[in-house]
């Protein structure tokens, strides 16, 4: 067998048996229940790394993201991880982890220490 089609044919198997898959991310996610949303998470969870979106600045039409400590900007890797888009209002991130869309936003909700 020709190599190409080796190659060809070992590259169809991955993308039919990748944890991806499996994990129904070409379901349409709207039509999944609650149930079903968390069993989707848990699946696709450690593919993602934990990153969490602290700021956002802008600065003459450049703009740059604080996640996790460091300061990226569109193109930029964290992990394994592309910053693709920074909005700035609402404030949140776009990037592609392993070909997932991830959607980092601000948690603007302050919580009062008790004393």
């Amino acid at each position: 067998m020709d190599r190409k089609i080796k190659i060809a044919i070992a590259l169809i198997i991955l993308i039919f048996l990748s944890p991806y898959t499996n994990a129904g991310i070409f379901y349409s996610i709207s039509r999944l229940n609650t149930t079903e949303k968390k069993e989707l998470q848990k699946k696709v969870s450690p593919f993602i790394p934990r990153l969490k979106l602290s700021a956002i600045a802008s600065s003459q039409g450049k703009k740059v993201a604080l996640i996790n400590g460091k300061y990226l900007k569109e193109g930029d890797k964290i992990s394994n991880c592309t910053v693709t888009k920074i909005k700035e209002n609402p404030p949140s991130t776009i990037l592609y982890c392993d070909g997932i869309k991830v959607e980092l936003k601000i948690d603007l909700i302050k919580s009062e220490e008790t004393e």
